[in-house]
């Protein structure tokens, strides 16, 4: 079974929040509820740069390691998600995560993250974030074919030494 990964082009990222909505939407996230499992931040190092957010899918999940009752799963593709009828709410999980990928969904009392929409990636389509993307600045595909493009970590972002995440920037000198 192939394993997944993301590859974002900050540069072409125009913070039209589409990603959001398109999470929000698939997922059935009730309006009102703050609860955004793809989150655009713009930087603050002296120039505007959007840089959309979900879970990186770590291959050495600190999340995963610091769920004291295992809520925490990984599937047949790779991707993590939280079993709601495990999670106790901790939140260490979230303390853990260098990437604030795990919230806290005030309405269900627990924690819930992106999953890379496996119902969609079973069914030969791309999660929801990355098939609305209008610019193509959030793909998605096979980690073997992403895990060398562009390079590992930018400013503003974890250092991915620990964790090991499955994600990869387009820079420029590197094509995507």
């Amino acid at each position: 079974m192939p394993q997944y990964g993301w590859l974002l082009d900050p540069k072409r990222c125009v913070e039209c929040r589409a990603c959001e909505a398109a999470c929000k939407q698939w997922n059935k996230v009730p309006f009102g509820v703050r609860l955004r499992q793809v989150r655009i931040y713009e930087s603050s190092a002296g120039k505007v740069s959007a840089l959309a957010g979900a879970c990186n899918h770590c291959d050495n999940a600190w999340c995963m390691k610091a769920c004291p009752v295992k809520a925490i799963w990984r599937n047949a593709n790779g991707a993590l998600s939280i079993d709601g009828g495990k999670c106790l709410g901790c939140r260490q999980c979230a303390a853990f995560c260098p990437y604030q990928a795990p919230q806290w969904n005030e309405d269900l009392k627990v924690m819930q993250k992106c999953d890379q929409c496996p119902d969609r990636v079973e069914a030969g389509q791309l999660p929801a974030c990355a098939a609305l993307c209008p610019t193509g600045a959030l793909r998605f595909a096979t980690w073997d074919d992403i895990k060398e493009t562009g390079v590992a970590r930018i400013d503003n972002v974890s250092n991915p030494a620990g964790t090991r995440p499955r994600i990869r920037f387009v820079v420029a000198g590197f094509p995507g």
